[in-house]
């Protein structure tokens, strides 16, 4: 009698042992649904939209001992449409080839954290080592003629250091830019 009560007594406990297992699997699962959903409840989403700009004539700077010039006349808004703040906010570099085959870079200027609903102007600016013909430049920007099948990709951070990343792409060449997919990464 007493060989069966501890038989009985160890299947308990096994079962007990089992059920908190799982519960506390169950339970992590959960807090992390829950934290990915909070996440993507607060973050920032930054869109850029691209706009002839005729009264702005930017100057040039000078970043790691380049030279960069800018082009005037165009200019990127920079908006924050989530809930959250964007810092460190970073629109990938451009790369254009010019009518002779050669690459030019353009890049924007620096860009200030946004919080949810602001935005920013910000100049674009070329660096290359040979002459170029800025309206060219600017005609291929605004129909997205350029590497990355024609995607702008803006990186920006959270208030927790979670980095983002969204696309923007033109629905028809020359056409307005739309807001095409964000994901969290590199």
């Amino acid at each position: 009698m007493n060989e069966m009560i501890s038989i009985i007594n160890i299947i308990v406990l096994a079962l007990t042992f089992i059920a908190i297992i799982w519960y506390t699997v169950e339970t992590f699962r959960l807090r992390k649904i829950t934290s990915d959903q909070l996440l993507y409840n607060i973050r920032p989403v930054i869109i850029l939209e691209l706009k002839r700009d005729g009264k702005k004539d930017y100057e040039p700077i000078t970043k790691e001992k380049r030279t960069q010039l800018p082009i005037n006349g165009i200019v990127a808004e920079i908006k924050n449409i989530g809930e959250g703040i964007a810092t460190n906010i970073d629109v990938e570099k451009i790369v254009v080839t010019d009518s002779v085959g050669k690459e030019i870079f353009i890049v924007t200027g620096e860009i200030m954290p946004l919080a949810r609903a602001e935005k920013e102007e910000v100049g674009f600016y070329v660096i290359c080592e040979h002459q170029f013909e800025a309206e060219y430049v600017k005609q291929k920007i605004f129909n997205g003629e350029f590497r990355n099948d024609g995607m702008i990709k803006i990186y920006y951070d959270d208030l927790q250091g979670n980095r983002f990343y969204t696309l923007m792409k033109q629905k028809e060449k020359g056409g307005e830019w739309n807001f095409y997919e964000t994901k969290k990464g590199d």
